[in-house]
């Protein structure tokens, strides 16, 4: 192995788990495919949260324009026009409403139902990975727990079998490697995820308030009608 790999290979995994994998102790080898399980999770939980952060702008859920100008087009009575401001815009918004609104027109479905529907989109499309996010957040301190509680039997093992006395302190603070590196996992996960929670209650009222707007404007415009 050259020192480049060296170099990789000790700032992912503990020098101490290499060596015992590398001897083909069992229990090192277990404590190494540990270290590999939280990379492999700190890569999901940083994935995640560089997809969540770019579909989760403002200006990826909903367009103040066209929370404006649809219910105007609604209360003017033009549904064909607010389906086309719909359609034109790539919004998580926009892009549910233009598929609720035109079932309406086609009277599939009454105004209110149509607007529960397209929130429900919305919320899902909003909430999409943030169970992964989770899930990294829990896993990753247990994957931490179990490579410690593994590292510690193995710096005990190596006393038993005539090891130094000195080198069992450095033992333990190797197998304690895990336990930090899944806390570390776990805070970054959990961090963004109340982010992304925080961000997503913003846009849910928001928008709330915009299908709102639309269903009492198709009210009025059909009590108009009638009256």
């Amino acid at each position: 192995m050259n020192s480049g790999t060296e170099i990789i290979m000790n700032f992912f995994i503990h020098s101490e788990a290499l060596n015992a994998a590398s001897s083909g102790n069992a229990t090192g080898i277990i404590i190494a495919v540990v270290y590999v399980l939280l990379l492999i999770a700190s890569v999901i939980g940083v994935a995640v949260v560089i997809e969540r952060a770019i579909r989760l702008r403002r200006g990826r859920i909903i367009d103040p324009n066209l929370a404006k100008s649809v219910p105007e087009q609604i209360r003017g009575g033009n549904l064909d026009s607010a389906i086309s401001l719909a359609q034109g815009n790539k919004t998580y918004v926009g892009d549910a409403l233009a598929v609720e609104l035109d079932e309406h027109r086609q009277g599939h479905v009454p105004i209110e139902e149509a607007m529960q529907t397209a929130d429900g989109m919305v919320e899902e499309k909003m909430n999409a990975n943030l169970d992964i996010l989770a899930s990294v957040a829990k896993v990753a301190p247990l994957l931490g727990l179990l490579g410690t509680v593994l590292g510690m039997m193995y710096a005990f093992g190596q006393l038993d079998i005539g090891t130094r006395k000195d080198t069992l302190a450095h033992g333990i603070t190797a197998a304690l490697d895990t336990t930090v590196r899944g806390l570390v996992i776990a805070i970054f996960c959990l961090t963004f995820e109340g982010v992304f929670v925080r961000r997503i209650d913003r846009a849910a009222k928001q928008i709330e308030a915009f299908f709102i707007d639309i269903i009492r404007g198709s009210r009025r415009q059909s009590q108009g009608k009638h009256a």
